[in-house]
C-alpha cells in the first residue's frame, strides 16, 4: 500500500502482475499521462481517493484502464472539500472499465463533492465485467458514454453496468448525476444494464438501448430521469 499526497509521473500502473494499492487522501495531488488499475491476468490494482475531510485530486494527461486484463477498483469519496478526477486542460482521453476478456473493473464515484471530469468517453465493460456506479450526491460528466460491448470490438457475454444511485430529492436547478455532451449508448452488441434509483437525473444528446444486432439491455429507471435532449433509440 502506498499513500500519497503528490505524485507527477508520465505513467502509472497499479498491480501489475501482482497485488497494489495506491491511497491519494489528505489533499493528495496526482498528475499522470496514462494509467492503469489491475494490469495482467491474475493481477490486482486498488486506488482509493480520499474517504477523508479534506479531498484529492488526479489529472489525467492519458487514457485511464481500470481493469486491462487484471482486476482494477478506484474508489472516489466520500470527502468534505471535494475528490476530482479529471482530463487536462484542452486534452481528449478515455475512461476505459474492464478491457479485457479476463478483466473485472469497478469505478464508484461517491458524496457530495466528488466529481469524475472526462473530455472523452467513459467505456464500460467493453469487454470484461465493468461497472460504473455514481452514488450519494457524486456527479459525472463525459463527451460520451458506452455500457457493454460496442462495435469494432468483439462481443462478450459478460458485459457492463452503469448504475446511478439519485439525491433522494430532484433539486430546483438542473442539476445531473450524470451529464453527457453526447451520446450514452447502452447494449450496442452485447448484455449491458442500466439502472437509475433514488431520483437520479441522466442527461445525453442520444439515447441508444440495445442499438445493435445481439444487444440485450436490462433497464430500471425508478423514480428517476433519463434525459435526451435530441432523441431515444430502443432496439434500433
Amino acid at each position: 500500500t502506498s499513500p500519497v499526497t503528490q505524485l507527477m509521473a508520465g505513467t502509472v500502473d497499479v498491480g501489475l502482475d501482482g497485488t497494489g494499492t495506491l491511497d491519494i487522501r489528505q489533499n493528495g495531488t496526482v498528475q499522470t499521462g496514462g494509467a492503469q488499475i489491475g494490469v495482467f491476468s491474475g493481477a490486482t490494482g486498488t486506488v482509493n481517493m480520499s474517504e477523508d475531510e479534506i479531498g484529492s485530486f488526479w489529472t489525467l494527461a492519458g487514457d485511464l484502464v481500470v481493469g486491462n486484463d487484471g482486476t482494477g477498483t478506484l474508489e472516489m469519496g466520500p470527502s468534505f472539500f471535494g475528490t476530482v478526477l479529471r482530463t487536462a486542460e484542452e486534452q481528449t482521453h478515455n475512461i476505459i472499465i474492464a478491457n479485457g476478456p479476463s478483466s473485472v473493473g469497478l469505478l464508484r464515484a461517491r458524496g457530495q463533492g466528488t466529481s469524475l471530469e472526462i473530455n472523452g468517453e467513459i467505456q464500460v465493460g467493453p469487454q470484461g465485467d465493468g461497472m460504473l456506479i455514481v452514488e450519494d450526491f457524486a456527479i459525472a460528466t463525459a463527451q460520451a458514454i458506452a455500457v457493454g460491448p460496442f462495435e469494432g470490438i468483439e462481443a462478450t457475454e459478460i458485459g457492463g453496468d452503469l448504475i446511478v444511485q439519485g439525491r433522494g430529492e430532484i433539486p430546483e436547478q438542473e442539476l445531473n448525476d450524470v451529464e453527457i455532451e453526447g451520446d450514452l449508448t447502452v447494449g450496442e452488441i452485447g448484455p449491458a444494464t442500466l439502472s437509475l434509483t433514488n431520483q437520479a437525473a441522466v442527461s445525453a444528446n442520444n439515447v441508444y438501448i440495445a442499438g445493435g444486432d445481439g444487444g440485450s439491455v436490462d433497464v430500471l429507471i425508478d423514480n428517476s430521469i433519463l434525459e435526451a435532449t435530441q432523441s431515444v433509440f430502443i432496439g434500433e
